[in-house]
């Protein structure tokens, strides 16, 4: 877990958030293969991340299917202090 109780992220949100941060409103798959996760796990991250409302799922407006992944105020606000923390643990683990 990164250091930040107020955060309260783990390392597979970071995953995911991260690829949203870059690029928001991704579809699932999307995520899955800039990522390297699997779909099955991203599907558990995402719905983590729903519950925490970090994110939101809204369907693709032309293929329904498909739902894009779009941050949420709660996940635009913790970006800074979360990439703060990343960092921190980054140069710990490489001290």
């Amino acid at each position: 877990r990164l250091n930040a109780p107020d955060i309260g992220l783990t390392m597979s949100h970071w995953i995911i958030l991260a690829q949203l941060w870059h690029e928001d409103g991704l579809s699932q798959q999307e995520i899955s293969k800039r990522s390297g996760v699997a779909k099955p796990n991203v599907t558990t991250m995402v719905d983590a991340l729903e519950k925490e409302s970090f994110i939101v799922r809204i369907p693709d407006q032309i293929d329904r299917r498909i739902n894009r992944i779009f941050l949420t105020q709660k996940a635009k606000t913790i970006r800074c202090k979360a990439i703060e923390q990343a960092l921190s643990v980054y140069q710990t683990a490489f001290e």
